[in-house]
């Protein structure tokens, strides 16, 4: 009877037998980091928008990525070493250069996948493009590119494909560590929806109204790709620099005339327009196969991390 108890009370204890918090524990405060951070960002966001009127959005973006880079990154640090008890360097926070070299191949990755239609539909005489690099357009861009390597890039990456999935890849094989990812991965926007709907928030999401199946379906297809380069390359970076990249290179070309974009598209007819989204989509899938040849290195989707 007294060994029953004493297993009765192991299983419901919050630390496992050496004396760590256990991992759905450390999952679920991870992921409520990102909850956090992206809820206080909001907040403060319409808070600034209130005391100062008609705030530029571009100074709103900047003030809710400064939010939440500050809170997400100290706090998945706090995480990683008075929680977990492990070092940063298995979060991403270790060799530098090697951290800048694949961060800028996932950055070099959607930008393959813009230029190289780019380039096929001007060759091929099918459309013309055009380069808008006026002062504006540039400052605009490297603005967009503060905010979003700050506000989602880097905090996000950091906290799900560094923190979480080393949690998971520690506790299972990489390839159920990586579909586990992506669950988290679509359980933040869900949280978040629903925090902002009990507090009366409507925020970036709109509340619940701004999850529909269309934006499930798209956050489900990026956190796939997220997690397999994180699985493929090794490093969180790649990961930070191709969310950097997809966000922003996806916004610089324009079809017709659009002052913002660096890349303005003119076509002739429509079939020149489908056929630079259909070459688009083919880029992405050519350069994702070939990811794991390009890095010449085999992970080993079968085998757990080290802890």
């Amino acid at each position: 009877m007294e060994n029953v108890n004493q297993s009765d009370a192991q299983s419901i204890s919050f630390r496992d037998a050496s004396g760590r918090l256990k991992l759905g524990w450390r999952l679920a405060l991870g992921t409520l980091t990102v909850v956090l951070g992206l809820y206080l960002a909001g907040l403060a966001g319409d808070l600034a928008a209130r005391w100062h009127g008609e705030l530029p959005w571009l100074a709103r973006q900047f003030i809710q990525a400064a939010v939440m880079v500050a809170v997400v990154l100290p706090l998945i640090c706090w995480l990683r070493i008075r929680i977990d008890r492990r070092t940063l360097a298995g979060i991403g926070f270790s060799e530098p250069k090697r951290a800048l070299r694949f961060f800028l191949l996932g950055l070099s990755i959607p930008a393959a996948i813009l230029f190289l239609p780019l380039l096929i539909i001007t060759v091929g005489g099918w459309a013309s493009v055009t380069v808008n690099a006026t002062g504006p357009v540039i400052g605009l861009l490297l603005g967009w590119l503060v905010v979003a390597l700050l506000f989602e890039a880097l905090p996000e990456e950091i906290a799900i494909r560094g923190y979480l999935y080393r949690n998971l890849s520690t506790a299972m094989v990489r390839w159920l560590a990586a579909l586990a990812s992506i669950g988290l991965f679509v359980c933040i926007p869900l949280t978040l929806a629903l925090v902002q709907w009990l507090t009366g928030m409507g925020g970036d999401f709109g509340g619940t109204e701004g999850i529909t199946a269309d934006y499930l379906i798209i956050i489900v297809l990026f956190g796939a790709v997220l997690a397999y380069l994180r699985v493929v390359t090794g490093s969180v970076w790649t990961c930070v620099g191709f969310h950097l990249g997809f966000l922003q290179l996806g916004r610089q070309a324009w079809v017709g005339d659009h002052e913002q974009a660096l890349f303005q598209i003119e076509a002739a007819s429509a079939g020149p327009v489908d056929l630079f989204f259909q070459l688009t989509a083919l880029a992405a899938l050519l350069v994702i196969l070939a990811l794991p040849w390009l890095c010449r290195r085999k992970r080993g989707w079968s085998k757990k991390a080290q802890d």
